[in-house]
């Protein structure tokens, strides 16, 4: 891996939560920078809504739309969505009074218009202007006036201390309105126009009078303001009665919301005046009376003397009195009513005011305590004792929207108080709650569902395009600039000139026929030309192409359809189908009324070409249906009179049929299809087709109507009645707003049963959006809707595991060359230009031209990070044309020089982009180039490759400069059949080496490509996997000295080339770094995702499920080759890298229908459903198994999974487990059997670390979750090897006492079979002495481990045996240097669960550590032990008691060393030297342990006291002498010491695995027997003390006790029943021998018998155990002396290999058990069967029993029938034989009866007969009837057959 791209590699994603992701992918464009930005908004309310109308003003922002409006401002006024006045202004409107239908405003400014006030009246389209009465020059900041005021009679201007008036009266129009609904053809229109992409052009429900300006016609409206003459006079100039004393006028305004009198409020000195004006109208003059209504003190309401005022505000909100709202000169603000004033001041304070005393710190006490919710509304508490309290702002501004006053913080933030409150008389306070959004946003939220200035919008692949009055707009994402295209750009009209003259600017009633009405887009040709079409609202159409590349526009000149009417235009095309093959047809079909013929005709646009009629002459009632995502070539039509619903299938749109011949491409027909919507509406109604399944909104739901079914066809999908918009992708997706204006989406697929209310579903609230509208780009699969009044946002589909870049159609036409570097991706286009993407969002990040000229060249090959571009151009060369060549003037004349040298040699460039995107030229060279050759070049090295051989070359310098221009330099031909692949790819990336398979031997060897000289052979034998045809090895370089091989037995590994300088000899080795094992299904993966195979489109051919296994696939890959290698798996992993680049897997990013599309590993809506499931809103057993199957393979941008999200419920993980163990069947006629596909199980889970390196284990075990450790460890124990026991071997110590049974079972089942070791079923292996296996270190696999293997582990001298070989999935856990090892052992030492010693996997670990660790101790323990041991007995026991006396005789012989005496008399001093120096050496060490261990450890091990002890003493003892003369104490320290000195003998034992059991029992005895020493230790003081006491009473010569201590022995002694009966004394008989017999009963006979019951139920236990305890002892040795064994050979013992090799004897138990897990897996495989056939057996028998009782029902019934029938022909015989023959009357009663029972019989016979036959008439058909058989035989017989059979008959 190159380092810039390791450097600039993302560690981390940048969102961690859903939001942030959708935040981040979602591209906004704003067009209140570019188009218009709001300025104020002014809404006159009523008592409907519908009544309303706004006047908002809007500063224009570009200076082209500028220009064409002619000003700077634009005043419009709106009513439900439609436009009724505009005008412009170059100065900013600043006061507005509405009044009903009218308004009038003012200008701020010095220029010649704001010296008019101007008046609107919309409903009598009356715009008029009078002269100003108030205006100045000297105006400082334009203001001219403080409140205006107009009703239907006269206008008030009012300033300071001034107030004018003047009348006036509108002209009513007596021309009739027009009768809504209605156009010129006479067809009834939709009533509401209110849907933003709603074709049809009919007005909305406002009365709009047909009296238009002359130059109306002409289809637009230049109006010009009427002067109103009129003279303005001061109201106090014909004031009747006195005039009042006043400082200045506040506010002038009507009283409350009926508006019944003109209220004037002033300020005096101490007080405030509310005055009422009434206007009295005499005949000639008008006087005006001013009645004082009512006044309130200044200082009653907090004001102070002197303090300014500096507004007075009459609020009307609803429909309450007037509010007054006070502004003091600060931005206090004070709120009051009038029935607070009238009643008294006292009332008037309780209303509450808003001050500045203790801002912060009432904020800082109370912000804590409640909790402001994003919605803008607090939760207060009522027993809040700070709630009796005002809360204090900085007030900047207010402004009233309906019903509720907003107040504007200096900290910009916004505060509701809500009418109701004031009208209740309830404390400000509680009527506050604190908002988020911004001053606009909250102005334009009350008034959006009245505006719609932005008529329509459409998004294309790198564009948005805009509608909005008569302008188009466009906004191109690459270069994120807007472009705008004028009417006479359009066609139209020109625009209007920069003039003072009022005429020329866009200033108009109504909406003129020149503006836009909608968009469509009808095509997107493959040069990037974008063909979209106009409709106006003259509903005429023109056709716009807009050229991506120049960002430019060309309108066609004609008008489409000119004199006729577009009703309907709709378009066709198949999203799925174009999405995934990237070839979908797409049609745009027109209905047109024409103004010729009177009647509709259909025409149609295929693929953007000619529109052409293709039926005509149609039924007017006719209405085509908006069929989204349909083939192209389906039309749906409905026909309102027949209620019939018909989709044709029309193939060839080039004919012109009429409605009979039409009938010939029916498809699908429903009659009787009645929708919910007017037959008007059916125009704006949305409908999708997919599969034979239509789908639409009725009532807010969603309905599915299968067109195939014949009943049951329609289904509702409940949606809480919420829907508003929608759009779908696919069947399963859709998006939509509901009726509070949130986005929303939601998938219909991914649960069982529908429910929206537990589905993740919003996206944005889009509250204040001016345009409804959602549209699709289909070709960067992103959504686009209005999110704010002026902000579009676009979203890519939320569903998909896929970002689309934007701005990336053609993208192989538009770009010369790309290069993707970590999370981005820059692009080069022609000349000069580099455009970057963020491929985490598919943003365009920025687009930069440079310095540079590659014109004419194109892209030939990329390598190593670098492009070499071509230059296409002309065989003649002119050398004084130097516009393709670099500045560098040496450069270019050495490349002049060349190409006139050799003039047919190409010209070439080399080029390189870093990760900012900046490009720089490394070199240009000219090469001879011939067809079938390719050079691929790391400079500075060049490769030509053919299909012949490949070439290797050095670029060189011309002569000594170092200019750009390089010289091919021939070195070297290489002739190898693998290197003829096309690419370098068994070249290293700077091409120093190559790899090539010898033709003799079938090595794989490495060269050295500059020197051509062999470096290493690598002998793989057969195991090497190759591609197809089995020549193309699947090995190549992973970096510049890694080589990376694939094996046949799933196993990837990285060996390094290390090269090793000798003297003047450089050799090579081969270390292996890293490996990574593949099952079956990933080794598939792995081939499919090989650059041999992989494709740019593969990704669009592969589903969902398939590319998320492959994803996790390449995570898993890239973790075990560069995270988790060999020698770092015990490292604490704490953060990770989330991608690994290679350039030989296929990254999955590719170009789908030419745009450039990046594959994720999760999806928005995964992300969302996941975390559902983690806040347990939502259960895994509601989703589909699709879909969970799905959420398994999801790895989510921090790399976690839903493993990671379930750590906290432990229910869903069972319910997760459950559905992937369970074997879905699926029904195939009237059988079951088992899935054919391929089913996701617990091996396929992915179970990776997260960026921090935690697994899901990880974070159990940390949250000390125990029953989910528990859960993950047992299922964890099944998968396949190499799953993921790298990621978690780090936590196996931690699991020891968390869940040791887990982890026993755990350890037995990762001893796994892999496929290299599975012949090895028999060998000759000698296991350990009392040891049932045998183990060797190796490789996870090498080639030679066929050979290395047995060598080591068989033996040829003993017999072959039946064996069972596995390896250990624990990577590094036999080696010594290795962290995670040391700690398991420790942890295993340590813990009382001996049964996890059982596991032969920790039983090999040790076996294998042990014959070093015992070796070391014998040389570096054992060995001076033993001499130190012996040393000091000799000293101690013979030395020092011999010699002690000889002291003073010695025989003085000085330092003669030769003389024997000389070492006999210093033999002791000898001695202890030797054990001091030994004594130095044991302390060494312990101390080394101690550190190793640490303090805790340490010192709690008895064997560490028992080491330190001996030595502390013997060194005391030593000492003692040199200073003292004490031989009794050095005696009594001697004996100490020998005594711990024969104990550490016990320590060594230990080593020895026979003497070890008897250790480990001992220790076990005296741990057991703690209780019982306590227990005895009570019971001997209790009869020690007692005859203690009984002892004291005897005389001095006859106490058998004489100390405390001694009665303590006596009783020991009686204990062990030594004791004498005589020597009790001689008073206190009786209670002595109580006592005595009393202590030999129970101290005696109980407890000793105690202690040996207890000493032999400890044997038994560790009896039981001792092979247990035995490697818990080696365990605790292991750890304890690891350190003694040298590093060589500790280093020797890890190079063997990473894994344990395990060879165990098969015998025949472990085969019966082997039988017995078959069994029982056969057995749970049966069971599950069995339950199928058993329910598959319940339905069948179901339906047998149906099927019987309803035969059985048929049957009795025709029985019934037939036996009726039989019995009236019966009684109709009769009664002919009793007429025919009246002798049968005279028969006896017997014979009658047995006639009349024979002929019943008979006739009963027969119709059994008859019904039988009709069940079994196929059966029957060729037997014989009953009737042919008895005439075949005698008469005698047949009378006697008669008689039987009525017999029979009658006793049945």
């Amino acid at each position: 891996m190159s380092d810039s791209i390791d450097k600039h590699l993302p560690q981390q994603s940048s969102y961690k939560t859903p939001q942030e992701f959708l935040d981040q992918v979602t591209l906004t464009v704003d067009t209140a920078e570019k188009i218009y930005k709001h300025e104020e908004s002014h809404l006159y309310p009523t008592s409907s809504v519908d009544d309303e109308y706004v006047i908002i003003v809007l500063r224009i922002m570009d200076d082209k739309l500028r220009e064409f409006y002619g000003g700077n401002f634009l005043v419009q006024q709106w009513v439900k969505k439609r436009k009724l006045f505009q005008t412009v202004h170059k100065a900013k409107p600043n006061r507005f009074f509405l009044y009903k239908q009218r308004y009038v405003y003012s200008l701020s400014g010095h220029t010649e218009e704001c010296q008019w006030i101007y008046i609107v009246n919309f409903f009598q389209e009356v715009f008029n202007k009078i002269r100003h009465p108030l205006f100045t020059k000297n105006s400082i900041d334009g203001s001219h006036e403080l409140q205006l005021f107009a009703d239907a009679k006269l206008m008030m201007v009012s300033s300071h201390d001034k107030i004018m008036w003047a009348p006036f009266k509108f002209e009513e129009s007596k021309e009739p309105i027009a009768e809504e609904g209605k156009d010129d053809s006479g067809d009834k229109l939709p009533r509401s126009a209110s849907d933003e992409h709603s074709m049809d052009l009919s007005q909305n429900d406002i009365y709009v009078p047909k009296k238009k300006a002359k130059n109306d016609e002409k289809g637009n409206q230049n109006l010009k303001a009427k002067v109103l003459e009129t003279n303005f006079r001061s109201v106090f100039s014909n004031l009747e009665g006195e005039q009042p004393e006043f400082l200045q006028f506040l506010d002038i305004g009507f009283e409350g919301f009926q508006q019944k009198e003109i209220n004037l409020v002033c300020e005096c000195e101490t007080k405030i005046v509310v005055y009422k004006i009434v206007p009295i109208k005499l005949r000639k003059f008008t006087v005006f009376k001013i009645q004082e209504k009512f006044k309130f003190d200044k200082m009653a309401i907090g004001l102070q003397f002197g303090e300014i005022i500096h507004t007075v505000k009459m609020v009307q909100i609803g429909d309450i009195e007037n509010i007054y709202l006070l502004t003091k000169g600060q931005g206090e603000l004070i709120l009051l009513t009038e029935k607070n004033i009238e009643i008294g001041t006292e009332l008037g304070k309780t209303l509450a005011k808003l001050t500045l005393r203790n801002v912060r710190e009432l904020e800082e006490k109370f912000q804590p305590r409640k909790n402001i919710m994003k919605g803008g509304k607090d939760e207060e508490d009522p027993d809040d004792p700070l709630s009796s309290k005002d809360i204090v702002i900085k007030l900047k501004s207010y402004f009233v929207r309906r019903s509720n006053i907003y107040l504007e913080e200096t900290n910009d933030q916004i505060r509701c108080l809500e009418s109701s409150m004031c009208k209740l008389q309830k404390p400000l306070k509680k009527a506050q709650r604190l908002l988020d959004d911004t001053k606009e946003g909250i102005q334009l939220k009350e008034v959006s569902v009245h505006l719609g200035f932005y008529s329509d919008y459409l998004i294309a692949s790198t564009a948005v395009l805009l509608s909005h009055g008569k302008i188009l707009s466009i906004f191109d994402f690459k270069t994120s600039k807007w472009s705008h295209v004028l009417p006479d750009q359009q066609g139209g009209s020109t625009a209007a000139e920069e003039d003072d003259d009022l005429d020329k600017r866009q200033c108009y009633f109504g909406v003129p026929d020149e503006e836009i009405q909608s968009l469509r887009l009808n095509n997107i040709f493959q040069n990037s030309i974008y063909d979209c079409l106009v409709l106006y609202k003259g509903k005429y159409l023109r056709r716009l192409k807009y050229f991506n590349e120049v960002q430019k526009t060309c309108f066609e000149k004609a008008i489409i359809f000119k004199g006729d009417k577009v009703k309907q235009i709709v378009k066709n095309y198949d999203m799925s189908l174009y999405r995934e093959c990237g070839d979908s047809q797409a049609r745009t079909y027109f209905m047109v009324y024409s103004s010729q013929t009177k009647k509709h005709d259909i025409w149609v646009s295929e693929n953007g070409s000619r529109i052409t009629k293709l039926i005509r002459n149609i039924d007017q009632q006719w209405i085509i249906l908006n069929l989204q995502n349909s083939p192209s070539d389906l039309l749906g039509i409905y026909e309102p009179h027949l209620k019939r619903l018909s989709f044709y299938r029309i193939e060839h749109a080039r004919q012109c049929l009429d409605t009979s011949e039409l009938q010939a491409f029916i498809s699908i027909r429903v009659d009787n299809w009645t929708p919910k919507e007017e037959t008007y509406q059916l125009v704006n109604v949305s409908y999708f087709f997919f599969k034979n399944t239509l789908y639409y909104i009725q009532d807010g739901n969603l309905i599915k109507y299968n067109l195939k079914k014949k009943t049951h066809a329609i289904t509702e999908l409940n949606f809480k009645s919420a829907i508003k918009e929608f759009f779908m992708t696919a069947s399963d997706s859709i998006y939509y707003k509901d009726k509070n204006n949130v986005f929303r989406f939601a998938n219909l697929g991914i649960q069982k049963v529908f429910d929206i209310s537990k589905l993740p579903t919003k996206l944005y609230d889009c509250k204040g959006a001016f345009v409804q509208k959602l549209d699709y780009c289909m070709m960067t699969s992103r959504f686009a809707c209005f999110t704010s009044p002026f902000k579009v946002s676009i979203t890519p589909n939320l569903s998909n595991y896929s970002i689309d870049l934007m701005s990336t159609l053609n993208f192989e036409q538009n770009f010369v060359f790309w290069r993707q570097i970590g999370n981005r991706l820059h692009a080069f286009k022609q000349p000069n230009i580099v455009v970057s993407w963020d491929l985490d969002n598919g943003k365009v990040l920025k687009s930069q031209e440079f310095n540079i000229n590659l014109k004419g060249f194109k892209k030939h090959t990329d390598w190593n990070g670098s492009t070499l571009l071509k230059q296409v151009r002309d065989q003649t060369f002119d050398a004084k044309n130097s516009e393709d060549y670099p500045a560098d003037s040496h450069a270019y004349q050495e490349e002049i020089k060349a190409r006139i040298q050799y003039p047919n040699r190409q010209l070439f460039s080399l080029i390189e982009l870093d990760y900012d995107g900046n490009i720089q030229e490394k070199c240009r060279f000219l090469f001879d180039l011939k067809i079938g050759q390719q050079l691929f070049v790391s400079y500075p090295y060049l490769l030509m490759m053919d299909n012949e051989c490949t070439k290797f070359y050095i670029l060189q310098s011309v002569g000594d400069s170092d200019g750009k221009f390089k010289n091919p330099k021939f070195d070297n031909t290489f002739y190898e059949l693998q290197m003829l692949v096309g690419r370098p790819t068994y070249f290293s990336p700077n091409l120093l080496y190559r790899i090539y398979i010898d033709k003799e031997t079938q090595q794989v060897v490495i060269g050295n490509t500059l020197m051509n000289t062999e470096c290493l052979r690598i002998d793989l034998k057969d195991n090497l996997m190759y591609q197809a045809m089995q020549t193309n090895p699947m090995i190549y370089f992973h970096d510049d000295d890694k080589i990376v091989y694939l094996t046949v037995q799933g196993i990837e590994k990285v060996i390094e080339i290390v090269k090793i300088q000798k003297k003047r000899r450089t050799l090579y080795e081969l270390k292996e770094t890293a490996n990574c094992y593949y099952s079956k299904k990933e080794l598939i993966r792995r081939v499919l995702i090989d650059n041999f195979n992989f494709k740019k489109d593969l990704s669009a051919q592969i589903k969902h499920l398939k590319m998320l296994q492959i994803r996790a696939t390449i995570v898993k890959r890239g973790l075990m080759l560069n995270e988790y290698l060999l020698d770092d798996v015990e490292k604490k992993k704490t953060s990770i890298k989330s991608e690994y680049p290679d350039n030989n897997i296929g990254n999955f990013s590719v170009f789908l229908v030419d745009c450039f599309r990046r594959e994720l590993n999760f999806s928005y809506l995964a992300w969302k459903v996941i975390e559902q499931i983690k806040n347990k809103k939502l259960s895994i057993l509601n989703l589909k198994k699709k879909y969970v199957n799905l959420l398994t393979f999801t790895i989510l941008p921090n790399q976690e999974n839903i493993l990671h999200y379930l750590n906290d419920n432990f229910e869903e993980l069972e319910n997760f487990l459950k559905i992937i163990n369970e074997v879905p069947p699926v029904k195939i006629g009237a059988k079951y059997k088992k899935k054919v596909e391929e089913d996701i199980t617990v091996n396929d889970i992915p179970f990776l670390p997260n960026v921090h390196g935690q697994t899901p284990l990880h974070i159990s075990i940390k949250k000390n979750n125990t029953r989910f450790t528990d859960k993950i460890v047992t299922v964890l124990a099944d998968t396949e090897f190499d799953h993921h026991s790298r990621f978690i071997i780090n936590q196996l110590h931690k699991l020891v006492d968390q869940v040791p049974q887990a982890l026993g079972y755990y350890l037995e089942k990762r001893q796994r079979t892999t496929d290299w070791i599975k012949h090895y079923t028999r060998g000759k292996i000698q296991p350990v002495p009392e040891c049932e296996f045998m183990m060797a270190s190796n490789s996870m696999w090498d080639e030679n481990l066929e050979e290395s293997l047995p060598a080591i582990m068989f033996n040829e001298e003993v017999i072959e045996m039946p064996l069972q070989m596995s390896v250990l999935d624990l990577p590094n856990m036999q080696k010594y240097d290795n962290k995670n090892a040391d700690k398991l052992l420790i942890t295993l030492s340590e813990t009382d669960n001996i049964d996890l010693f059982a596991s032969a996997s920790i039983r090999a670990i040790i076996e294998l550590k042990w014959p070093l660790v015992k070796k070391a101790m014998k040389k570096y323990l054992l060995y001076p032990f033993l001499l130190m041991h012996f040393s000091f007995l000799y000293y101690a026991v013979y030395l020092f008691e011999s010699l002690q006396e000889s002291e003073g005789k010695k025989e003085d012989i000085g330092w003669d060393f030769q003389n024997p005496k000389f070492w006999i008399q210093n033999q002791k001093q000898l001695i202890k030297l030797l054990i001091l120096f030994l004594a130095v050496y044991f302390f060494v060490l312990n101390f080394r342990q101690f550190v190793i261990q640490g303090f805790k450890k340490y010192f709690t091990s008895p064997w560490n006291y028992i080491d330190l002890i001996p030595l502390t003493m013997i060194t005391c003892s030593m000492s003692i002498e040199y200073f003292f003369n004490f031989p009794t104490t050095e005696r009594a320290i001697n004996s100490v010491s020998v005594f711990f000195m024969w104990l550490k003998c016990l320590y060594f034992l230990r080593m020895n695995r026979t003497s070890s059991k008897f250790i480990s029992m001992i220790v076990a005895v005296i741990g057991d027997m703690q209780i019982f020493l306590a227990v005895f230790s009570v019971s001997l003081i209790t009869f020690s003390q007692s005859m203690f006491i009984i002892s004291n009473n005897n005389p001095e010569d006859d106490k058998f006790i004489a100390t405390f201590p001694e009665s303590l022995l006596f009783t020991y002694r009686i204990a062990l029943g030594d004791f004498e009966t005589d020597k009790l004394g001689s008073t206190d008989t009786a209670i002595i021998m109580f006592l005595f017999i009393l202590s030999t009963l129970f101290l005696c006979v109980v407890m000793l018998n105690l202690l040996i019951a207890i000493i032999s139920d400890t044997y038994a236990r560790v009896e039981g155990t001792s092979q247990n305890e035995l490697y818990k002892n080696l365990a605790d040795l292991i750890m304890e002396n690891e350190y003694l064994v040298p590093k060589g050979q500790q280093d020797e013992h890890d190079n063997k290999g990473s894994y344990l090799y395990i060879a165990q004897i098969d015998a025949n138990e472990a085969t019966q058990d082997k039988w017995e897990v078959v069994i029982s897996d056969l057995h749970r495989s049966t069971l599950q069967r069995t339950s199928i056939v058993d329910k598959t057996c319940k339905e069948l028998a179901k339906q047998l029993t149906l099927i019987l009782q309803q035969t059985k029902e048929k049957f009795e019934m025709q029985y019934q029938e037939e036996q009726s029938k039989n019995d009236t022909k019966f009684r109709t015989l009769m009664k002919k034989i009793e007429k025919s023959n009246p002798r049968t009357s005279l028969l006896g009663g017997e014979d009658v009866a047995l006639t009349l029972g024979r002929l019943q019989s008979q006739f009963d016979y027969d119709n059994v007969s008859q019904a039988q036959t009709r069940l079994n008439a196929p059966k029957l058909a060729n037997i014989p009837s009953r009737k042919q058989r008895r005439s075949a035989r005698p008469a005698s017989n047949q009378m006697r057959d008669g008689d039987r059979s009525h017999d029979s008959q009658a006793q049945a």
